[in-house]
């Protein structure tokens, strides 16, 4: 065997629980030979390109499930869907409404299609840097400022599972016939239960993109697009998802996503929902403490009041616990469950987080320093660009930045190219480089990117 299918052999064997995505939890049982089913586009079974029968009909269940007028499934992931979503609104030199917490795959289609970002930024939690909801009056204010926005792009629910007003929100930004585009990436889970949030389709956004994957049993890529048609044109919906689809869609995949669907039922979610209910009456903690979200599935373990940061939390309970949790930031960890997950993977999580509180001790509360925000040197297109080059990450305040600086996951930029380094970013990414978080845009000896003069 490769090295690889070795490593995930030998993984698969260690019974480590997975408390991350994809949310099949590897807990679906489907015994065959994907070499036996992985075919194109041959008779008899449609083409995802111009669905007339078998994907038809599935695209038609997505939006019969969703309360959509049309639906998209998308073999790329999330990334494509909201690439097609903002392609088809926006273009060169316009502008769009962004939350700043938006995902990487926005700021990327931006840079693509040379869009103006006008940034709204929700307000942040204090002891853990979380970022809270987009409240509906910011929008207002925003769209009232600019009258030339031609959309606005928000996430929710976060990776945190934050939910922002999406009724309230839609209706601000239908008064000026524009669209909300809603990144719902981990929340294809919503509307199924009423344990769990609405989904964004039912009240009222325009284009909403989930990734099945995250939350829901389907294979890793797959998730869809529900697409409302009031404020929208849907031709050149379609004109941008046959751009950015792949054009050779894996059936296996297209078939996780119809399984996915077989799957879902209201026992599956009431099962879900007792699961999660017996975890949080068992699991009683005094140090560390649990995120308060509206997605109960997303478990959030707050370490603001203990000695130990979420970064330690994420290894103890890997090495110790054999518990795998999705991320880490240094004041958080998250774990993602799902309909897949066990009884007695939510016990051993309990069990863990009990005994780590136990041993953990109570430190001095300290708050969370939220970064400046980062003033504008020139677009994010001019920025990407123009010359570059690379200067020790101290040295950088008052330069303007050459790219995205991103701790990852979440993958929400400290800074954008065109954005100039403040004194309070810099510490900011020095924290997380010192932490051991993933970052992305600063290399191992902290040197960053910064356009030149003449760029």
């Amino acid at each position: 065997m490769g090295e690889l299918i070795d490593k995930l052999m030998n993984y698969e064997k260690e019974g480590i629980y997975p408390f991350h995505m994809p949310g099949h939890k590897r807990n679906i049982d489907i015994c065959f030979n994907p070499y036996k089913y992985d075919i194109t586009e041959i008779t008899g079974f449609d083409d995802l390109h111009k669905a007339e029968d078998v994907l038809l009909r599935l695209t038609e269940r997505i939006s019969k499930m969703y309360s959509a007028d049309k639906s998209y499934i998308l073999n790329n992931g999330s990334t494509s869907g909201i690439m097609t979503a903002i392609s088809a609104i926006a273009g060169y030199n316009d502008t769009v409404l962004v939350a700043r917490n938006c995902h990487k795959s926005v700021y990327n289609t931006l840079i693509l299609r040379g869009i103006n970002p006008e940034y709204i930024y929700p307000q942040v939690d204090k002891n853990t840097g979380i970022n809270l909801a987009i409240n509906a009056s910011d929008v207002e204010k925003a769209l009232e400022l600019n009258n030339k926005i031609k959309a606005v792009i928000i996430t929710s629910p976060t990776y945190e599972g934050i939910v922002s007003d999406i009724e309230g929100i839609s209706k601000v930004v239908h008064r000026r016939n524009i669209p909300l585009i809603v990144d719902c990436a981990h929340g294809a889970h919503f509307g199924f239960s009423d344990f769990f949030p609405e989904n964004p389709v039912r009240l009222g956004a325009d284009m909403v993109i989930m990734s099945l994957h995250k939350t829901l049993p389907a294979f890793t890529q797959t998730a869809v697009m529900c697409v409302k048609s009031g404020f929208v044109d849907i031709d050149e919906i379609d004109r941008y998802y046959h751009i950015y689809l792949s054009s050779s869609p894996s059936y296996i995949l297209m078939a996780s996503v119809e399984y996915c669907m077989d799957y879902l039922n209201d026992d599956i979610f009431l099962k879900y929902k007792n699961k999660l209910i017996s975890f949080y009456e068992k699991c009683k903690l005094e140090k560390l403490h649990f995120y308060p979200t509206e997605d109960m599935g997303k478990i959030v373990i707050s370490t603001w009041d203990c000695d130990i940061n979420g970064i330690q939390l994420k290894e103890i309970l890997r090495d110790k616990y054999r518990l795998e949790m999705e991320m880490a930031s240094l004041e958080y960890v998250i774990a993602m469950t799902s309909v897949c997950d066990t009884v007695d993977g939510f016990n051993r999580l309990a069990d863990a987080l009990m005994e780590i509180d136990f041993l953990c001790n109570k430190k001095q509360k300290q708050e969370f320093t939220v970064p400046e925000r980062a003033e504008t040197g020139i677009t994010l297109y001019e920025a990407v660009s123009s010359v570059k080059r690379k200067i020790k990450c101290n040295d950088s305040e008052g330069k303007i930045s050459g790219d995205f600086i991103f701790a990852y996951p979440p993958g929400i930029p400290v800074i954008t190219p065109g954005e100039i380094f403040n004194k309070k970013i810099i510490e900011c990414i020095d924290r997380y480089v010192e932490s051991g978080a993933n970052m992305y845009g600063i290399d191992l000896h902290k040197m960053v990117s910064i356009c030149t003069e003449e760029g």
